[in-house]
């Protein structure tokens, strides 16, 4: 059930939830949270599943890796970091990309700083070799198959290129499998128009998207 949240939490709450060194480091760099950040920062600490509207600029992404990197930094401080994934950062677009620079990268570097020791960023995958293709005859692709086969009927769903870039090179890097999906039946004259002048889809098309990635993202979530 989604709840639309009122009452901020209270900057005293947020600060206790912190670990000293990102304490230090927020309120030396901020003063004080943000509004986006009142509401968020114990939802994300609590796994809670939240989404938040507000303006740009206004801390929203902040507001989700604070409390990444006060977990990730309470468990180093442990010795209880293991090398895995812990956090996955979507970004959906390639401008965005700057966030991990000014939200991550650049916080722990001063947290690093404030420590006295090494807070240490490692590349995913680095001293790996280079990632595999995913397979084809995969439990995870014949799922993603049957979605869509159950959403547009007996078509067929096959492996394709195009332009641009992926972070899925990264798991791959790890030995798990990944694969990009698109569901979502598109014109040709929608086709054209992606990435240019006057991009947009239908809104039954963005409809249909929308389940085909909740039933899809629901199978990969659940299969064993």
């Amino acid at each position: 059930m989604i709840e639309f949240m009122t009452k901020p939490h209270s900057d005293e709450a947020i600060i206790k939830s912190m670990h000293p060194l990102v304490k230090e480091w927020f309120l030396h760099k901020f003063k004080s949270f943000a509004p986006p950040q009142k509401f968020a920062i114990l939802n994300v600490h609590s796994r809670i599943n939240t989404l938040i509207s507000s303006p740009t600029g206004s801390g929203k992404t902040l507001s989700a890796f604070l409390a990444i990197i006060n977990e990730l930094i309470g468990l180093s401080d442990h010795n209880l970091l293991e090398d895995k994934v812990y956090c996955v950062y979507i970004s959906p677009l390639k401008a965005l990309a700057n966030d991990i620079s000014r939200n991550l990268i650049e916080p722990l570097t001063e947290i690093e700083k404030l420590a006295g020791k090494d807070v240490e960023i490692v590349p995913i995958g680095s001293g790996k070799s280079d990632p595999l293709p995913s397979g084809y005859n995969t439990q995870y692709f014949r799922g993603i198959k049957k979605i869509v086969n159950n959403l547009a009927g007996p078509i067929p769903v096959l492996p394709f290129l195009t332009t641009g870039a992926t972070d899925l090179r990264y798991f791959r890097n790890l030995g798990i499998p990944a694969y990009g999906f698109f569901p979502i039946i598109l014109s040709n004259e929608e086709l054209f128009r992606m990435h240019g002048k006057d991009e947009r889809i239908s809104i039954a098309a963005l409809k249909q998207g929308l389940v085909g990635m909740y039933e899809i993202v629901k199978f990969l979530a659940t299969v064993k």
